[in-house]
This record gives structure tokens, sequence and C-alpha cells, in this order.
């Protein structure tokens, strides 16, 4: 059985990987002439304890908007007709899965394979494993092969 996928999500962090699944995304929409929402979560239970907070989300949002944008126009470019970007601050690992999957009716869930160090890894878990175990959608795990 071959899935016709109509809302595809993204989950965007900056890394190689995300970039991956960007362009997994991108060929998988145009096949199936689906929508694409491009998401990145502001980890705010990381920053949320430095002395700088607010000096810190201000810069990163500025960057990550700057870096969605682009993102967006790569999409576009490639005959996407349906791209929403989406910004939000919390924890990725609650909110892509379960919140915003569901906000945009997502049949599918594209991310990278990891966009954190091995130690992170250990210390904090992936994003894309918690996405993997509690999404109720399809989810495909991208890996950058360079």
């Amino acid at each position: 059985m071959i899935a016709n996928y109509k809302n595809i999500l993204v989950a965007m962090d900056g890394s190689k990987e995300s970039e991956a699944a960007l362009h997994e995304g991108i060929r998988i929409a145009k096949e199936n002439q689906a929508s694409l929402k491009l998401v990145t979560i502001i980890d705010t239970t990381r920053v949320a304890r430095a002395k700088k907070y607010k000096e810190i989300l201000t810069r990163n949002l500025e960057e990550i908007n700057k870096r969605m944008d682009q993102y967006r126009k790569e999409a576009t470019s490639q005959n996407i007709e349906d791209v929403e970007v989406i910004i939000e601050k919390g924890s990725p690992k609650k909110l892509i899965p379960i919140d915003v999957a569901e906000r945009v009716n997502a049949d599918l869930i594209i991310c990278g394979a990891t966009g954190l160090t091995p130690a992170e890894q250990i210390f904090l878990g992936s994003v894309t494993q918690h996405i993997v175990t509690s999404a109720k959608c399809d989810v495909l795990v991208v890996r950058n092969v360079e």
C-alpha cells in the first residue's frame, strides 16, 4: 500500500540532518501535492535557567526566523504551493509529535536522525526518539548521508 500524504510536518533544528529531512519532505510533498509545514521549537527547557534568558531568546529568535524563511523559500522554489512556517517555544519533545502534529492534521512527520551530540542524546534523550514513540501518524527519520 502506498500512502497518500496531504499534510507533511518537517521538524527543523538547523542541523544537517534536519536539512536532509527538509529535502525529503519537499520530494514527498511534490509527489503527493501535499502541504508542507516546517516547524522549529525554541527549547525553553534548556535556556530558561540561563541568566540572560531574554537576550538569548531574542537573538535566537532572529536567527531562527531568518533560517526558517530560507527553508520556506527553498520549498516554494520547488513548486510546493502550501508551505507554512511554525515557530514555537517550549519542549520540542512534547510539542512536535502531539500538539503541533494534531493542530496541522499531520499525516506524516519527517525529522532528522539526530540534531544532538552523542553526549546530549545520552543525558537529554533524542527529540527524534520522542517523535517516533509519541506521534499518532507516520514518521520518517532521515539520515544525513554526506
